[in-house]
């Protein structure tokens, strides 16, 4: 298994949650998830808004140059009552609203048209969804962002996370899970999670019971690849990961 994760929940209300989906081996998801609190807790004094480089040079400082080894990051951070999320790889994150989700966290993969657009300009291509670099031609990896990696940075895949920061108010929780739970909901996956999430917090379920049940549903549905989950539920200030 390699995934791997980490939940710090401060006094203040300072939440970090991160994800980490290893490919190649479990060393860069592991060196990241053991910085990753430390590191983001170091930014959120400098400047809790997380303005200018900050994200890039978290993402830095989590990366481990490894040629042929690699991991998804996805990183949340909650100050209260900004939710500040960034992200490379094919985890998800998703904000779930009374009357409305959103998606807090692109796919980095080939039907990600800017994505595509991105590798073929940096001179990558595309064989069956993996990104390639001709000089490496029997390695291929699905996703277009990663930390590690390094033998494929020629062919544009890069550690440089995109971000977004949104206002929880009205918000009832998030939801963060690696690509083994979206990719076995399917296209449907996304409202599918919302609408559970709603159901939990109108029937009074906490976070850790939301978490455990999705991903027994992987299992129950047949999927084989590792898969974590992570749930905050507002409501109720419960967090499972």
């Amino acid at each position: 298994m390699e995934d791997r994760h980490a939940v710090s929940a401060a006094p203040d209300g300072v939440t970090v949650v991160a994800l980490f989906d290893g490919h190649g081996g479990s060393r860069v998801a592991e060196a990241a998830a053991g910085r990753v609190v430390d590191v983001v807790a170091s930014s959120v004094k400098r400047d809790p808004r997380f303005q200018g480089n900050a994200w890039a040079q978290i993402f830095g400082a989590l990366d481990t140059p490894a040629p042929s080894e690699g991991s998804t990051a996805t990183v949340l951070c909650l100050v209260p009552p900004m939710l500040h999320v960034a992200h490379v790889g094919d985890s998800r994150a998703l904000l779930v609203r009374q009357a409305a989700l959103l998606r807090l966290t692109p796919d980095h993969r080939e039907e990600t048209p800017s994505e595509r657009a991105r590798i073929l300009a940096a001179g990558g291509e595309f064989h069956d969804g993996y990104v390639v670099d001709l000089r490496h031609p029997h390695r291929g990896l699905m996703v277009t962002r990663a930390l590690g990696d390094k033998e494929l940075e020629p062919a544009g895949v890069i550690a440089t996370p995109e971000i977004t920061a949104v206002h929880t108010n009205g918000a009832l929780g998030f939801v963060l899970a690696t690509d083994g739970l979206w990719d076995v909901l399917g296209p449907t996956a996304d409202a599918f999670v919302a609408r559970a999430l709603r159901r939990s917090v109108s029937d009074g379920s906490n976070a850790t019971t939301l978490a455990e049940w999705l991903v027994a549903l992987v299992a129950d549905r047949g999927g084989r690849d590792n898969v974590t989950v992570a749930v905050g539920l507002f409501a109720n200030r419960s967090l499972a990961g």
